[in-house]
């Protein structure tokens, strides 16, 4: 059965209305993924440029991450 012109336009009118809100979704989860980011390379930063060594350690003792102090401290 043929849509009326009414039917079309409607169903235009729906997909315009949920590309709007895709737009905005994708514009905020771009925003999110950037403050994300953000944080990450603070984080990152305050622990590799720390002046207090840290380590994480492996259960039988082997190192497998230090900061730049810790690599300091251990060569």
């Amino acid at each position: 059965m043929p849509l009326s012109e009414t039917d079309v336009l409607k169903l235009l009118h729906e997909f315009e209305v949920h590309q709007v809100e895709l737009e905005l979704q994708n514009k905020e989860l771009f925003q999110a993924k950037e403050l994300a980011e953000a944080t990450t390379d603070k984080a990152t930063a305050l622990y590799d440029f720390a002046p207090s060594g840290y380590f994480a350690l492996a259960s039988d003792g082997e190192i497998i991450e230090s900061n730049f102090a810790g690599a300091k401290m251990v060569l």
